[in-house]
C-alpha cells in the first residue's frame, strides 16, 4: 500500500512530457518533449530539471514548469538567437550591423535590440555610412568647423572608399562656391586647386568658343559667364574701343 503511494505522488509531481507556456503545436510539442535533461544547476527531486532554467533545443527557448517539466518559453528567429544562458530570444548577434533606411546600425551588446551607430549623409552600406555620396564631387567647408564665424574656403573632393580630402585653402568662400559650380558644370576646369583669377569683375568679352555668346566676368574674377547670346543671325562682335555687343 504505502509503495502504490509513493508511485503515485511521484507521477503527479514529475507530470508527463513537456508543455508549452505560449500555446501548443506539434513543434512545440516536439521541442519540449526533446529538451532532455537539463545541463546546469541543481536538480528538482524529480531529476528533469531546476523550476525556472532555461535551456534551447533549436530555434526553440524552453522553461522547465514548477512541476518540473520542460515548457516552450517563446520561439527565437533562429537557433541561433536563442540564449539558454539570459533566458530570452535574442533580436541579432553580435557585431552584426545593418541599414534601415538612411542609419546604420549595429546590434546592442545584450543582443536585446538595434542601436543607431550613425546617420548618413551618403549611402548606407552594412560596413557603414559611405564617406561622401558621390565619387569626384566638390565642396566648400570651414577652415575651422568648431568656430562658428569660420567661412568655407577649404575646397575638398570626394574619393571612394576614402571620403573627403582636402585640396585647396580658397582666397574667399565666393571663389570656393564658384570652383565647385564651375567644376559641376565642366569637370575639365578643376586642376586639383581653386580657380585662379583670369579678368578683372564687369569686364566683357566675346567668348572665344562660341560666337553667338557675350560673356561678363564674374565677381570674384575666376570665370566668365554668359550674358547674351546674340540671336537673329547676329554674333558678338568688338567695336573699336573693344567693346563687345551683338552685331550682324
Amino acid at each position: 500500500m504505502l509503495l502504490g503511494l509513493f508511485v503515485l505522488c511521484s507521477w503527479v509531481a514529475c507530470g508527463g512530457n513537456g508543455k508549452s507556456r505560449r500555446g501548443t503545436s506539434d513543434g512545440a510539442g516536439t521541442a519540449a518533449s526533446g529538451a532532455g535533461t537539463s545541463g546546469g544547476g541543481s536538480q528538482s527531486q524529480c531529476g528533469a530539471c531546476q523550476p525556472g532554467a532555461h535551456r534551447c533545443n533549436e530555434e526553440y527557448l524552453l522553461i522547465c514548469d514548477d512541476d518540473c517539466s520542460w515548457a516552450l518559453d517563446d520561439t527565437c528567429a533562429s537557433a541561433a538567437l536563442c540564449d539558454d544562458s539570459a533566458g530570452r530570444c535574442r533580436s541579432c548577434g553580435a557585431g552584426e550591423t545593418r541599414c534601415v533606411g538612411d542609419a546604420w546600425q549595429g546590434c546592442a551588446a545584450d543582443g536585446t535590440s538595434w542601436v543607431t551607430l550613425e546617420e548618413c549623409l551618403g549611402p548606407c552600406t552594412e560596413s557603414g555610412c559611405d564617406p561622401c555620396p558621390i565619387a569626384d564631387e566638390l565642396r566648400c567647408t570651414a577652415l575651422d568647423p568648431a568656430d562658428p564665424n569660420s567661412v568655407a574656403t577649404v575646397l575638398e573632393l570626394c574619393v571612394s572608399g576614402v571620403g573627403w580630402v582636402n585640396q585647396d585653402t580658397c582666397s574667399s568662400e565666393s571663389v570656393c562656391r564658384e570652383t565647385v559650380d564651375e567644376t559641376a558644370r565642366e569637370s575639365s576646369v578643376f586642376t586639383g586647386a581653386c580657380l585662379a583669377p583670369v579678368c578683372e569683375a564687369g569686364d566683357r568679352r566675346c567668348d572665344p568658343d562660341n560666337p553667338t555668346y557675350l560673356q561678363a566676368c564674374s565677381e570674384t574674377g575666376v570665370s566668365w559667364r554668359v550674358l547674351i547670346v546674340c540671336s537673329g543671325g547676329q554674333t558678338c562682335q568688338a567695336s573699336a574701343d573693344g567693346t563687345p555687343s551683338c552685331a550682324g
